[in-house]
């Protein structure tokens, strides 16, 4: 049915990250489908991080198919609210790990906008004045 029908949002997450296997825990719940087509022709993709856009589905798949070889992706969180879906992931590659945080908008199934944010997992130092109510992570 779920063939029918379309692919986990899970898949989604993995299709638009452009890898084809996301080492996971089997979801505590059925995750909503979606359609085939991951990804919009017309979508936009924000990098803030680098202050790039990407415009439309043939860059945004040609970005994805340039990055060198040997990520492992992790999918720590997703966040589904029906038409906007939140994502965690934690990437390692030779040696490195970032993680990245993507807010995706979709519309019938297929992911129209999207802004991610990298992290290269070193944190800065935090204020000072912030001392007494935090603490280091």
């Amino acid at each position: 049915v779920e063939e029918e029908m379309g692919i986990p949002i899970r898949q989604l997450i993995d299709e638009h990250c452009g890898h084809a296997s996301i080492p996971s825990a089997p979801p505590a719940a059925p995750l909503p489908t979606v359609r085939p087509e991951p990804v919009h022709p017309d979508a936009v993709v924000d990098w803030p991080n680098t202050g790039e856009r990407t415009r439309g589905r043939a860059n945004y798949l040609g970005v994805q198919r340039a990055y060198p070889e040997g990520w492992h992706i992790e999918v720590l969180r997703i966040v589904d609210a029906g038409d906007r879906v939140a994502s965690e992931v934690r990437v390692d590659h030779e040696g490195e790990r970032f993680y990245a945080a993507s807010f995706l908008e979709v519309t019938d199934g297929r992911i129209v906008g999207a802004v991610e944010y990298w992290f290269n997992g070193e944190a800065d130092e935090p204020p000072a004045w912030r001392a007494p109510w935090t603490e280091r992570l």
